[in-house]
């Protein structure tokens, strides 16, 4: 379970999105030129949201990102097929090019045919796990994928995720494993922990003798350098963010370099995380359970700062962040000198997807431990937060009738994105229906691209048959407030029963979510709600659970199972009233 509220923003913090809102407004104005000041005046009502210290910095970054994908036009829909996602990042290429001269780069997951690949001009690669690459993909280099017979598929990245999971030491009995005869505390392991931050002052993470145990925190959002590869060009790849190692953290803690506020986790949630897994008892901060284990830590950048080139996403972000705490963990590099086994914590999930365990992300996780054969290498991820908010569906196909998804549409935002998943043995088509009762033209086999101008939005229907990542069917569903806002009140989408051959004719439909959750299916389906990469089969996915005897599941943890009726979350862990570190206090809380 992720913390609920995330602390103020900072004074610096706060006059950096003054700034972020004002060259929104200069944005909007430029690009809605033609628009009159009333429709400017409703994109830009929500950001007197944002002027509000209280909002939470993650919530913001999400918003922030929405707010430049809408002015650039850039779609959300990227989990495609080679030709369609090829066509995508070319058109959002073009969108996001404005005023600036030369092409465009665009962040991108790469499925490769052969681990040894060799890009082509224009295309700079980040990190590579098997046969997945990310990297940064110039617009004018998109025609060279497209036709080059090695490349499977390409995915745009995906934008933010919202955070999730805790722990509790003595439920799992790992009191037992620190005390005599076993007496283990981790001290020759790693935990890599990939999270909005750590608070690198707190001497939960440090040594007995008073030494840091973070051995590197790589800030992906940092531009001062050193990157990972102006580090060490012989271990790592990716060339941005900034590394800080052991020398540099130890330091800050002497105040002889100061301190980035980054490095003191002003969200607050990496640090509980990372005091629960690794965490040393110092004060009231009771103990984690491999308190002596050193520590990697990736904050992914998943939305763009002001200045950046295009966000890099959920989904570069972390195959990059898997790609360096291998490499780290791999040892004879800048940052260990010897290999350690590690364990990969990871506290943020994605909606999107089918959910079955073959998606290019979830693959992606897969590939990082090998299947599950790697020696030494384990990840872990929440099961998330998703039972009762409403993001999933299930419908029965009816063959030759019509049945209807319908969800609640509330509260201001710049995008909804949705996707249906359905048996490729079945055929079926589409029509999306706004509050007002305004139709689209039907989206079938034979019409997968449908634009609707339904009221004051744009909406895209594009169905995909047999799938790259899994054989099956997907309806990608996007809603853009293009003029108006969204609609508030009960939207529809009727699925219209052409054939039906599968056994079930099941159609399982996901919102991709933010803290907002401004869409909520009626009725919900509690089931199949893990969250993505914890759907991925060697992942360990972890439930929520409360501590106390009998126990009893936590009520807003996911449940199982996956699509395809894997069993998932494969354990529960207390995931109530768990006392950690806190960030940015007293460095014993």
């Amino acid at each position: 379970a992720g913390q609920e509220e995330m602390p103020a923003l900072t004074e610096e913090q706060f006059d950096e999105l003054q700034e972020e809102i004002r060259s929104i407004e200069r944005a909007l104005r430029a690009s809605e030129s033609t628009a009159s000041e009333e429709a400017i005046e409703r994109q830009l009502d929500a950001s007197v949201e944002g002027l509000f210290p209280a909002i939470s910095d993650h919530n913001l970054d999400h918003y922030i990102s929405a707010i430049r994908n809408q002015i650039r036009g850039i779609s959300v829909d990227a989990s495609v097929t080679q030709e369609t996602a090829i066509r995508s990042a070319r058109s959002a290429g073009e969108a996001s090019r404005g005023e600036a001269d030369g092409p465009t780069e665009i962040p991108v997951v790469i499925r490769v045919a052969v681990s040894d690949w060799q890009p082509p001009a224009g295309v700079i690669v980040n990190a590579r796990l098997g046969t997945f690459v990310s990297a940064r993909v110039s617009s004018n280099a998109l025609p060279s994928l497209e036709q080059d017979p090695n490349v499977i598929a390409v995915e745009a990245s995906r934008d933010a995720a919202t955070e999730e999971l805790h722990t509790s030491v003595p439920f799992v009995g790992g009191d037992t494993l620190h005390r005599p005869p076993i007496d283990e505390r981790g001290d020759a392991a790693l935990v890599g922990v990939i999270d909005g931050g750590i608070d690198v002052l707190h001497d939960a993470f440090t040594s007995d003798s008073g030494e840091t145990r973070i051995l590197a925190v790589w800030n992906q959002r940092d531009r001062g350098g050193p990157t990972p590869r102006e580090l060490d060009a012989e271990h790592f790849q990716p060339d941005y963010g900034s590394v800080y190692t052991s020398t540099d953290i130890d330091a800050m803690r002497d105040q002889v370099r100061p301190t980035p506020s980054a490095l003191r986790d002003p969200g607050g949630h990496g640090t509980h995380v990372a005091s629960i897994a690794a965490g040393r008892g110092v004060g009231s901060c009771p103990e984690g359970m491999a308190p002596a284990a050193g520590i990697i830590v990736v904050i992914p950048n998943m939305v763009e700062a002001q200045g950046d080139p295009p966000s890099i996403g959920y989904s570069v972000s972390h195959l990059d962040a898997l790609h360096f705490l291998k490499a780290v963990a791999g040892g004879g590099n800048a940052i260990l000198d010897s290999a350690r086994p590690l364990a990969i914590n990871v506290s943020q999930g994605m909606n999107a997807g089918a959910h079955d365990g073959l998606s290019m992300l979830e693959s992606v996780f897969d590939t990082a431990t090998g299947k599950g054969r790697d020696p030494g290498c384990v990840i872990v991820k929440s099961a998330g937060n998703e039972r009762g908010h409403g993001g999933h569906a299930r419908v029965r196909a009816a063959p030759g009738g019509v049945v209807d998804v319908t969800w609640t549409s509330s509260g201001f935002r710049f995008q909804d994105y949705i996707e249906a998943w359905y048996d490729a043995a079945d055929d079926l088509s589409f029509t999306l229906s706004d509050p007002a009762g305004n139709v689209s033209p039907e989206a079938s086999p034979s019409s997968p691209e449908v634009t609707a101008a339904l009221g004051g939005n744009v909406c895209k229907l594009t169905l995909t048959e047999h799938h790259r990542d899994n054989g099956d069917n997907r309806l990608a569903l996007t809603i853009l407030p293009q003029p108006d806002a969204i609609q508030t009140g009960t939207w529809t989408l009727s699925v219209i029963g052409t054939t039906v051959r599968s056994r079930e004719g099941w159609v399982d439909v996901w919102v991709e979510r933010d803290r907002a959750r401004a869409v909520t299916f009626n009725p919900q389906e509690p089931n199949v709600t893990i969250s993505i990469p914890g759907t991925a089969d060697t992942v360990i996915t972890v439930g929520a659970c409360g501590s106390a005897e009998p126990v009893r599941l936590a009520p807003f943890s996911s449940f199982g199972r996956t699509r395809k009726d894997g069993p998932k979350p494969d354990i529960c862990a207390p995931g109530i009233d768990i006392a950690a570190a806190e960030a940015g206090g007293a460095d014993h809380e």
